[in-house]
């Protein structure tokens, strides 16, 4: 029997909640009885889908935006993939494949630039069949918008060992400014991809395609003044901040 994708309701949240547990039972779950699905105010913003057989939900994919820890907010213009699952006897149909394409049209509907998603080895081959960029383990990927905004954005490993790979899917190219990827030794995404970016431009490997915002190149700049290095909370989140707000070296692992 075919089957379909369709979003998911308040209704499916009981189905979601038993695949995110068979599928991903390690993890602390979403779809709680509190999840606020039918409130389309705090959900507008996700894509979260239900692959179908006839009447068996048979599959999900849940997407949102990629969270700037530590300034709670997220940033709009990228998108994490969380999830994307399917029942053991319903897999080798395609429907893995057809959850990520139409997550893909709602992250170009939404004009968004850049899908991320931690991925097993088992699933590399599913996403770089779908077009994705698979970063070595251990590294993660940053990104730089164009325009004055001037802010870095980067997605690191996960520390979760069964996760060690960050697969991303640029959605629009020509609004980059610039995109590289990066080792992981604090920690601390953004952090890490700002000292890779400075040695980048330090040392003159992977030139820019156009000067840096100079937002960012202030801040780059900042990483060896130790009085802006003082300013730093140290409880500061890791993922999508400015970074000149994470000025700090890092700790080797």
């Amino acid at each position: 029997m075919s089957h379909s994708i369709r979003a998911a309701t308040s209704e499916d949240l009981p189905e979601l909640l038993e695949l995110e547990v068979a599928l991903f039972p390690g993890a602390h779950p979403v779809f709680a009885a509190d999840f606020p699905l039918d409130q389309f105010e705090v959900t507008a913003m996700a894509s979260i889908l239900v692959a179908m057989d006839g009447d068996e939900a048979v599959g999900f994919a849940f997407a949102h935006p990629l969270p700037l820890e530590g300034v709670g907010t997220a940033f709009v213009r990228a998108r994490y993939l969380e999830y994307v699952g399917v029942l053991p006897d319903h897999r080798g149909r395609g429907i893995a494949s057809d959850l990520i394409d139409h997550i893909e049209a709602d992250a170009q509907s939404r004009r968004e630039l850049v899908l991320t998603a931690h991925i097993p080895r088992s699933a590399v081959s599913l996403y770089r069949g779908r077009g994705w960029t698979i970063d070595s383990e251990q590294f993660g990927v940053a990104w730089i918008e164009k325009g004055s905004a001037g802010l870095l954005l980067a997605d690191g490993v996960d520390p979760d060992p069964a996760y060690p790979i960050v697969a991303h899917k640029v959605i629009v190219p020509s609004a980059l400014l610039d995109r590289y990827r990066f080792p992981r030794r604090s920690g601390r995404p953004v952090l890490d991809a700002t000292l890779e970016l400075k040695r980048r431009l330090q040392t003159g490997v992977g030139p820019m395609e156009q000067a840096l915002p100079p937002r960012v190149a202030e801040a780059v700049a900042g990483l060896d003044n130790p009085e802006i290095r003082a300013l730093i909370p140290p409880e500061r989140g890791a993922f999508g901040q400015r970074i000149q707000v994470e000025a700090t070296e890092p700790t080797e692992s």
